[in-house]
């Protein structure tokens, strides 16, 4: 069991890697905590972020990522396929995760953060 006191960025990084690996069960009280609520809310969002890009690759859309002065140094990822547009706005840290979670996104992510 992960012991309570464990910060939200540390459960998003568990609960998109796998490592450590998360029982529900075990880790009830943890996971529905409000830190523990706020970080399977935030892994989800990044999972749904890494399977649009992924589907841009595979429908030949395009992402682009833009760094600017948006809120705490965030970076804004923009996906357009045929039928939508989604902005998604992530910290450093977030786009730090989603290319240790997902290596396909990751090639997508650092192409842009090297320009």
């Amino acid at each position: 069991m992960i012991a309570p006191g464990f910060d939200e960025p540390y459960l998003v990084a568990a609960l998109l890697t796998g490592q450590p690996p998360l029982s529900r069960n075990r880790n009830f009280e943890l996971l529905s905590s409000d830190v523990g609520r706020r970080a399977r809310r935030r892994a989800s969002f990044l999972r749904s972020v890494a399977r649009d890009i992924e589907r841009m690759r595979v429908e030949k859309g395009t992402v682009s990522v833009e760094h600017g002065s948006f809120a705490r140094g965030a970076v804004r990822v923009v996906i357009r396929g045929r039928e939508y547009v989604r902005s998604a706005y992530l910290t450093h840290d977030e786009v730090q995760l989603m290319v240790t979670a997902f290596p396909r996104v990751a090639r997508v992510l650092d192409l842009h953060r090297a320009s």
